[in-house]
């Protein structure tokens, strides 16, 4: 009886705690700056915006722009970060990024709830049926069949499994929004624009540049600025 009980308290408990207190992240995409470099004819410009540290890592959003006459090849590899040292730091790559923010959903800027992926639902359906078919017809001193007990067993198990291929699919989700939003390697045509995220070592920095390569000339453009926050 008192194990029958327990099991069942606990199975409100999980289904509750998965529909009211959102037991997964269901992550929204890092927030844009509204701000974007706009070409000036003549000369290459670069906006940057430093967001808050997430763990290890500090995203900052950049956007590039081409006023040269020229395609400028840009890369993520080419642009750095200074601090007071002057020295240069090299961008985290995307995947040691997500690492050392401890995973891609530490990347993202909200939290949701589980009820995206249907989650709640079906645990609390279940909590409900076994608490209204299988003791509506009993005292809660009468015996009870060990298949009552399996079933909350089984409950409990069953929603422990929902929420972890919740959280499974949330950080896929978070994955997918990070690398569509991170800077990626690119040719700016004249008059052009690149824009996005890359990854600095948690740190204050004050300075940012971008070396890009000019197609015609077969030369280095170097284009600096300070970072915003």
């Amino acid at each position: 009886m008192r194990c029958f009980e327990r099991l069942v308290i606990l199975a409100v408990i999980v289904a509750a705690g998965c529909s009211s207190n959102g037991a997964v992240a269901t992550p929204s995409p890092l927030s844009l700056p509204k701000v974007v470099a706009t070409p000036t004819n003549g000369h290459v410009s670069v906006v940057a915006v430093a967001n808050k540290p997430v763990g290890n890592v500090v995203p900052v959003y950049i956007s590039v722009a081409n006023g040269s006459d020229d395609p400028l090849i840009e890369s993520p590899a080419e642009i750095f970060a200074q601090g007071g040292d002057g020295n240069r730091v090299p961008v985290v790559p995307l995947t040691e990024a997500v690492a050392q923010a401890g995973g891609a959903a530490g990347l993202v800027s909200s939290m949701g709830t589980a009820a995206a992926y249907g989650v709640p639902a079906a645990a609390v359906g279940g909590v409900s049926g076994l608490a209204a078919g299988g003791l509506g017809g009993m005292s809660w001193s009468g015996a009870l069949t060990g298949s009552l007990i399996g079933s909350a067993a089984g409950l409990i198990a069953g929603g422990a499994q929902g929420i972890w291929t919740a959280h499974e699919a949330a950080e896929q989700r978070a994955q997918e929004q990070i690398a569509n939003l991170s800077l990626k390697p690119a040719t700016i045509p004249p008059n052009g624009t690149a824009s996005g995220y890359v990854f600095y070592p948690a740190d204050q920095y004050q300075k940012l540049l971008a070396v890009m390569g000019d197609t015609e000339s077969h030369s280095s453009v170097t284009a600096t600025t300070k970072i915003g926050e």
